[in-house]
C-alpha cells in the first residue's frame, strides 16, 4: 500500500479548531461512555484492567506508550485503512481473576490526535481458549502464523461503530465493545481474541487515532491492514495463516505488544437443577419379584423403596441431591444381593434400571490361603469355572495375607479350580466339588517360576510381567517421559542405570550377554523403530554425584566405556504387544563383569516416530530409588547433549532420582580370549579370524550356528 499524504489545509484547520473544541470538554466528559454507543459495566459487573489501563484513561497523552514504528504496526485497529484484522493472546496468569467467570466485553484506550469526524466501522469479535502463549513461527515460510478461529465462539456480530471522534480531540478515550453474549472462561488455558474492523472511510493520516499498548506484554499481538482485502478474505486465501510483512495489497504486523485492555465480566450463572427419577422392574428368570428392597445410597443420603406385585419400583431424587454419586442395591430374601456402584443422575433425568436378580439355590462358601514356596501371596486370582457351563464363574483375589473367600451359589455343580499369580507356576485342579450348604476350606500351594538358567532377576520381574498394572510403572512420577531405559514419547532418549555389586553378586566373574526390561503398553498401536546403543562400565559409586554449588545431579562420562551394543535396530512393532511385555537387548558379544564394583549401563534410543505420553511405559523397582537418570528430546541426541556445554549436568530435558527399572540379566562364563571387560575401553576383537558363539566362547571355523566375528553376528 502506498503511504497516504496529509492534506496541509485541513491540518491548519484542525489547529484552528483545537482551542474551540477544548471549551466543550466539560460537557463532553459527561457523555464519554455514551459516545461510543455502548454502556459501561453495570453495578453487578466486575472489571479486570491489564497493565496501567486506569492510569492511562485518566491521564494525558503519553506518546511513548502509543504503538510506535510503521503505520500498520498497531492493534486492535488502524483507521488509516478500510480493513483490519488482529489477534491477541492473553495468558491465563493475566486473566486468573476471571477464571470460572463470564466475560461480557472488553475495552481499549486510544488517543485522538487529529481526527474531526466519524470513521464508521463494522466490528466482529471471536474468542477461544488455547494452549499456546505465543504465535508460532514457520522456518520454511519464514513467517509468523495466525491462529485459526473457525472453531472460536463469536461474541460480537456486525456491531456498527460510528463515533464522532471530534468529541475526543486531543483526549484519551475508550473503545468499548460489549459482547452480544457472554463467554464462559474456564481459566485453564490462555485466551485468544480475534477482531475485525471493516469500513469505507479512512483517517487522513496514520497518526490521527493512536492506540496504547501494554508495556508488560510484548509479542502478544498480530495485525493485518489493507484497503482492498478484508481479514475474512485473507483467512480464505492461499496465503493464510502466514503473515509476510508489508505489501501493496496487504500489510502485516507481527511481534506487537498486547493492546492495553480492560475486560468486563460477571459471575457465571448457576444452572437450574431439577429432581431426577429412577424406575424399573425387579425380576428373576423373567418373573417379577415382589417385596425387593431397592436402595440408593450416597453417604448419609438414602432413598429406599419396595417393589410391588409386578416387581416395579420408583425412586424420586431431590434436586439438592442430584449431583451426588450413588450405590444402587437390591435385596430380597432367597436371592443374591444386586449392586451397581458409581450411579449418577443428570438434572431432570428419568432413568430406567431393570434389576435381574439371581436365586440362591445351595449356597456354600470356600475359603483358604494361597502360598508360593511357603510365602503367602497377595493378588493371586482364584477362579472356579463350572464344568458344564463355562460362563458360570466364581473368583476372588487374595489379600495381603494370601487369604481368599468365594461364595459358591450353585454348589451342586463340579468346577475347575485355577489359581494364577505372577512369579509362580499356575495351579489347576479338575472336578472340584462342594457339599451344598456347607463351607469348605481349600489351601493352595504354588511353586515359584524358576529363573531362566544363567540369569539374575532384579525386582518383581515375573509378577509384574504377569499381573503388573499402570500403578506399577514410571508414570507414577507424574510424567511418562521420566522413565528408564527409554520412553517412546520422544524421538531421542538417553539413560544411565546403576546396579550395585550386591545385586549382581551372583554374576561376579561372569560375562553379561543380555539385559531385559518389562513394559506396559496401554494403547500404543503403531510402529516406533529405534536404533539402540549400550555402554557398560564398572564404577565405584553407588549413586549419581550431586554438585552442591550448581544444585544439579550429574551423568557419568561414558564415551570410553566398553560398547555392549553398537546399534541394534529395534522394530518397535508395539501393536502386537498390548499389555505387558519384554524389551530384550542382546549384547553384540559378552561383556566380562568382575563383581568387585558397581555396574553402570548407558542406553541411547533414537528414532523418528513417537507415541502419546501415556500409552507406553516401563515397570520400576521400588526398592532401588535414585539409581537411574534419563534424558529426552526431539531436538538433539544424548550423544550430542554429551558434547554440549550443559554436560554432565541434568537440565530441563533430564530427570534425576529415578528408581532402577525392573531388570533381568543373562550371563555366561567369563570370556578371557579377545573379549574386553567392563573395566577396559571400547570392545575390539584382536584377531580378524576369531569367532565366538552366543555364550561368548571361542569356537573353530568348523562350528555350525550363529557366531560373533569382529563384533558382528554371522551364520556359520
Amino acid at each position: 500500500m502506498n503511504m497516504k499524504q496529509t492534506n496541509s489545509s485541513k491540518t491548519k484547520q484542525k489547529r484552528y479548531n483545537k482551542q474551540r473544541m477544548m471549551k466543550k470538554l466539560n460537557c463532553i466528559l459527561t457523555l464519554l461512555l455514551l459516545a461510543m454507543g455502548l454502556t459501561r459495566a453495570m453495578a453487578d459487573d466486575q472489571t479486570l484492567s491489564l497493565g496501567n489501563y486506569e492510569e492511562v484513561v485518566a491521564g494525558d497523552w503519553n506518546e511513548d506508550q502509543c504503538y510506535q514504528g510503521s503505520w500498520w504496526m498497531i492493534a486492535p485497529t488502524q483507521f488509516y485503512v478500510k480493513h483490519t484484522g488482529s489477534q491477541f493472546i492473553y495468558t491465563k496468569e493475566q486473566l486468573a481473576q476471571m477464571a470460572g467467570k463470564e466475560v461480557k466485553g472488553m475495552s481499549f484506550v486510544f488517543y485522538n490526535q487529529s481526527s474531526f469526524s466519524a470513521i464508521p466501522r463494522t466490528i466482529n469479535v471471536w474468542v477461544k481458549e488455547i494452549d499456546d502463549d505465543a504465535f508460532a513461527y514457520n522456518d520454511e515460510k519464514k513467517a509468523y502464523a495466525y491462529f485459526d478461529f473457525d472453531d472460536a465462539e463469536k461474541v460480537l456480530t456486525d456491531y456498527a461503530f460510528d463515533t464522532d471522534f471530534v468529541d475526543y480531540y486531543c483526549l484519551n478515550g475508550e473503545l468499548n465493545l460489549a459482547f452480544d453474549k457472554a463467554f464462559a472462561y474456564s481459566g485453564d488455558k490462555n485466551l485468544l481474541v480475534t477482531i475485525t474492523f471493516d469500513g469505507d472511510e479512512t483517517a487522513e493520516t496514520s497518526s490521527d487515532i493512536e492506540f496504547y499498548y501494554n508495556t508488560d506484554a510484548e509479542n502478544m499481538a498480530m495485525s493485518t491492514n489493507s484497503d482492498n482485502v478484508t481479514f475474512a478474505d485473507y483467512h480464505e486465501s492461499e496465503d493464510w495463516p502466514y503473515a509476510k510483512g508489508a505489501g501493496y495489497t496487504v500489510s502485516h504486523a507481527t511481534q506487537l505488544a498486547q493492546p492495553l485492555t480492560q475486560f468486563t465480566y460477571q459471575e457465571a450463572a448457576k444452572p437450574e437443577v431439577k429432581p431426577a427419577e429412577l424406575t424399573g422392574i425387579v425380576s428373576c428368570d423373567g418373573e417379577p419379584i415382589m417385596g425387593a428392597t431397592v436402595t440408593l445410597t450416597s453417604g448419609e443420603t438414602k432413598y429406599e423403596v419396595t417393589s410391588d406385585a409386578e416387581g416395579k419400583y420408583t425412586l424420586n431424587i431431590k434436586a439438592e441431591n442430584v449431583d451426588k454419586e450413588y450405590t444402587l442395591t437390591a435385596k430380597a430374601a432367597g436371592y443374591e444381593d444386586y449392586t451397581i456402584d458409581h450411579y449418577t443422575f443428570a438434572s431432570g433425568e428419568t432413568k430406567t434400571q431393570d434389576i435381574t436378580m439371581r436365586k440362591i439355590e445351595y449356597p456354600s462358601v470356600v475359603t483358604g490361603t494361597v502360598s508360593c514356596d511357603g510365602e503367602p501371596q497377595e493378588g493371586a486370582v482364584v477362579k472356579l469355572t463350572a464344568t458344564d457351563d463355562s460362563k458360570l464363574v466364581y473368583k476372588a483375589t487374595t489379600g495381603t495375607d494370601g487369604t481368599y473367600r468365594i461364595k459358591v451359589v450353585k454348589s451342586d455343580k463340579t468346577y475347575t479350580l485355577k489359581v494364577t499369580c505372577g512369579g509362580c507356576e499356575d495351579y489347576s485342579e479338575e472336578n472340584v466339588s462342594f457339599t451344598p450348604g456347607e463351607d469348605t476350606t481349600k489351601n493352595i500351594i504354588m511353586t515359584k517360576t524358576p529363573e531362566p538358567e544363567n540369569s539374575i532377576t532384579l525386582g518383581k520381574y515375573d509378577k509384574m510381567l504377569a499381573d503388573g498394572t499402570g500403578d506399577d510403572v514410571y508414570v507414577g512420577h507424574g510424567y511418562s517421559w521420566a522413565a528408564a531405559p527409554t520412553n517412546f514419547s520422544h524421538s531421542m532418549t538417553g539413560s544411565q542405570i546403576i546396579y550395585t555389586k550386591e545385586q549382581l553378586a551372583k554374576m561376579g566373574g561372569k560375562a553379561i550377554t543380555q539385559v531385559n526390561f518389562i513394559f506396559r503398553n496401554e494403547c500404543a498401536y503403531g510402529t516406533y523403530p529405534r536404533t539402540v546403543k549400550v555402554w557398560a562400565q564398572e564404577i565405584d559409586d553407588a549413586n549419581f554425584d550431586y554438585d552442591d554449588k550448581a544444585g544439579l545431579y550429574m551423568f557419568y562420562d561414558y564415551k570410553d566405556a566398553p560398547v555392549a551394543v553398537t546399534g541394534m535396530e529395534y522394530a518397535g512393532e508395539l501393536y502386537d504387544l498390548i499389555g505387558n511385555g519384554e524389551l530384550e537387548i542382546a549384547f553384540d558379544k559378552p561383556i566380562n563383569y568382575s563383581g568387585n564394583k558397581n555396574l553402570l549401563l548407558t542406553f541411547t534410543f533414537e528414532g523418528t516416530e513417537c507415541c502419546n505420553t501415556l500409552d507406553f511405559n516401563f515397570f520400576y523397582n521400588a526398592d532401588m530409588p535414585k539409581k537411574a537418570m534419563s534424558y529426552f528430546s526431539d531436538r538433539r541426541s544424548f550423544d550430542e547433549y554429551a558434547e554440549s556445554v550443559d554436560w554432565p549436568y541434568v537440565n530441563d530435558d533430564c530427570t534425576p532420582k529415578l528408581e532402577q527399572p525392573i531388570t533381568r540379566f543373562f550371563y555366561t562364563d567369563a570370556v578371557t580370549d579377545n573379549i574386553d571387560s567392563t573395566n577396559s575401553g571400547n570392545q575390539t576383537a584382536t584377531g580378524s579370524d576369531a569367532m565366538y558363539n552366543l555364550a561368548g566362547q571361542r569356537v573353530s571355523k568348523t562350528y555350525k550356528g550363529i557366531v560373533v566375528k569382529n563384533g558382528k553376528k554371522y551364520v556359520n
